[in-house]
């Protein structure tokens, strides 16, 4: 963007009255591409978008969507910013238009990086390269590479905002985009500044001043500057921040920026009071809250200055007319009378009206912070079911592994028997099969979180289950020396989820397994007690002390205790188990003695025929 051109392109729409309604649309959306004034970029999206409606084109409607998608952004009006930037996209895609869909997802991908929204923000970031490699776009690859190494600086991963910065950089070269430099030098700037390469960071800064002041660009040198002084202040470089706060300060004030200078003004305070200089200090402080009043009270004066103009000007009627007419005093007096009502009423119109907008952006401001504070609550959330489910991923995935480091064994220990060789081979396929159903179960669990869990009743016949998961286990049951064995009656039929209920039942026995010790036995065993069927799963192991008796099946940090050959787990497997015998409308329960072993007790509803 270069508002030099976006100034040139304003004078000629203003000039060129008549033009049709293609050659206004081309216009419009030069202007609001080129300009840097948040204001009048939004103004002329909207006009082209009515232009795009107006000649009814799919592509002017998603070019122009794109426009304004990206004005909003830049004013943190981030909900009609994506609902533009979506519908960009799907009238692209309506037309064919790989390579724009690409500048759609990448403007999507820039409005949940500045929302902090990063895994999403990936997505699109990803999304769009693909397209643009594939288009051979290196104009707008360069810029999305650009995009992703800001988020990256952003989540303080430096090395890989650095790697995307660079190779940015090296795209813009390539193209003699001089601006694209600008912006990969300041950002690496920003990147150095942070690792404490202060020395680099300045001449990465110097170069981007420099590209940027011959385009006339200076509202990022502004930001560039602004934030690099505050990484050298929390860095304990008072001298550089200082330095280049003052050098931001200036640049504002040469562009008339007031909020820039107000900011400027604000940091200065900040760094002279840290450097133990309070006379600076004040001194800075003192600007910034004359700039922060007169930028909160500007309109209210302005109104105020107007009443306060018209009233004088009727006052000074009233008293020449009073003057001129001093034979019909009584006549005068009831004219004056009627002028001062009118103005006291028009008077408190105007201010009835001044409150009553005023109460409307105070409503306005606390549904605003009421959503931003419910947004707040739902990321944390969805942060810590992310972390969840990284854990549970950790945990599941154990099992399985479990069971073919024993198989490796064996095969370790019956290297020179062939037969013995083909039945490892048969359960190292069994395995590997199961460790693919146990990735399935993990994606349900995933769901569960999210609130999207399909639970699905069906008939199971137990023990067809239960042989079947006993396949899966013995091969670490037998690199244990552990018995492990079943007593299930073939008429119990339980209705219930078969994947959320095959996972309760994975996680009991690898339970057993891993606290009991070699020569031990688990036994699976069950019964029909009218419409519930029970089963238990029993093991002569270590058993659990009271005290952990009291959480076992909380998801608590730091629970997990080593199995009795070190085997490795997160504390994870019980807490699922409770969720899905809840989820089946079950229930489970467990006894236990410390040196005596555990049982585990599952409740799940019969199939009623």
């Amino acid at each position: 963007m270069d508002n030099r051109v976006a100034d040139s392109l304003i004078t000629l729409y203003q000039n060129a009255p008549d033009l049709k309604d293609k050659e206004l649309y081309n216009l419009t959306k030069k202007i609001s591409y080129y300009a840097t004034n948040a204001k009048i970029r939004l103004d002329f999206s909207q006009k082209t978008y009515d232009l795009a409606e107006k000649l009814d084109n799919n592509e002017y409607r998603g070019t122009s969507l794109l426009l304004l998608g990206q004005a909003y952004a830049a004013i943190g009006d981030y909900s009609k910013a994506l609902e533009s930037l979506l519908n960009s996209a799907k009238y692209y895609q309506l037309e064919g238009m790989e390579d724009r869909t690409g500048l759609a997802y990448s403007a999507i991908g820039n409005l949940y990086a500045d929302q902090k929204n990063y895994s999403t923000a990936s997505e699109y970031y990803k999304k769009t390269i693909k397209i643009q490699r594939k288009n051979e776009d290196t104009l707008q690859y360069a810029t999305t590479l650009c995009n992703l190494g800001d988020m990256y600086r952003q989540m303080t991963e430096f090395d890989s905002a650095l790697f995307y910065f660079n190779e940015s950089l090296g795209q813009c070269r390539l193209i003699d985009y001089q601006t694209g430099i600008a912006y990969n030098l300041g950002n690496i700037a920003l990147v150095m500044g942070a690792r404490g390469k202060h020395t680099e960071a300045v001449e990465y800064m110097d170069k981007a001043s420099r590209i940027l002041e011959q385009h006339n660009d200076r509202y990022p040198i502004i930001f560039f500057i602004l934030y690099l002084s505050d990484i050298f202040h929390e860095q304990g470089d008072i001298d550089n921040a200082i330095l280049y706060a003052q050098k931001g300060l200036n640049i504002a004030e040469e562009e008339k920026l007031q909020l820039q200078i107000r900011d400027a003004n604000e940091k200065l305070a900040l760094y002279y009071a840290s450097n133990n200089e309070p006379a600076e200090a004040y001194k800075y402080l003192s600007k910034y809250v004359a700039l922060q009043d007169s930028i909160n009270n500007e309109s209210t004066i302005r109104e105020m200055a107007d009443l306060r103009t018209e009233f004088e000007v009727a006052q000074k009627q009233a008293e020449v007319d009073y003057l001129q007419r001093i034979q019909k005093f009584q006549k005068i007096k009831v004219i004056a009378l009627i002028v001062i009502i009118l103005l006291i009423s028009i008077l408190a119109y105007v201010l009835y009206i001044n409150f009553r907008q005023k109460a409307k952006h105070t409503e306005i401001l606390t549904k605003q912070n009421t959503k931003l504070r419910l947004q707040h609550k739902e990321l944390l959330e969805l942060n810590y079911t992310k972390d969840r489910l990284f854990s549970v991923i950790s945990h599941d995935l154990r099992g399985p592994m479990g069971t073919i480091t024993g198989l490796a064994e064996l095969f370790k220990q019956n290297i020179d028997n062939k037969t013995e060789l083909i039945k490892i081979a048969d359960y190292l396929k069994n395995s590997s099969e199961k460790l693919l159903e146990m990735l399935d179960s993990l994606l349900i669990w995933a769901m569960n979180q999210q609130g999207r869990l399909p639970c699905i009743p069906e008939k199971i016949n137990l023990k067809e289950m239960v042989n079947k998961l006993l396949d899966f286990f013995n091969p670490m049951a037998q690199s244990k020396q552990i018995t492990l064995e079943a007593n299930i009656k073939d008429h119990i039929v339980l209705w219930a989820d078969n994947n959320s209920f095959t996972t309760i039942l994975r996680n009991l026995i690898n339970n057993s397994l891993k606290f009991t010790k070699p020569g031990g036995v688990v036994t699976i065993e069950a019964k029909a007690d009218e419409n519930t069927g029970i089963i238990k799963v029993m093991d002569t192991g270590i058993g659990i002390s009271d005290e952990k008796l009291k959480d076992l099946f909380l998801f608590i940090d730091n629970k997990s205790t080593r199995g009795t050959q070190s085997e490795k787990g997160l504390g994870l497997g019980l807490s699922l188990a409770y969720e899905f015998a809840n989820i089946n409308k079950g229930s489970i329960s467990v006894e236990s003695k410390v040196g005596k072993g555990t049982t585990f007790t599952v409740k799940i509803p019969l199939y009623k025929s």
